[in-house]
């Protein structure tokens, strides 16, 4: 999360959250979704873009993933602090 398609970090350095497959068909970043939303999303910051993605998670599993989404989070602050300051 973002998707590694945007290329915001090296696709081995990119974080992730472990969502059922039944949640992650829903995201709006499966499968041919994906490919529209890297195209709609091209030149957004990290930032903005992680956050829609954690606000589509949330609506799709609820608080489910709270715990997991602070991870991430804090992953990216901690790795990546230059990606997740305010424009």
């Amino acid at each position: 999360m973002p998707q590694a398609a945007l290329g915001f970090t090296s696709y081995s350095d990119d974080g992730a959250l472990v969502v059922t497959s039944a949640e992650h068909e829903l995201t709006r970043t499966f499968g041919y979704k994906g490919a529209q939303t890297a195209i709609d999303e091209a030149g957004m910051s990290f930032r903005n873009v992680l956050a829609r993605d954690l606000h589509d998670l949330r609506g799709i599993a609820g608080s489910r993933y709270n715990h997991g989404s602070l991870d991430l989070l804090d992953y990216y602050r901690a790795n990546f602090p230059n990606l997740m300051s305010k424009p």
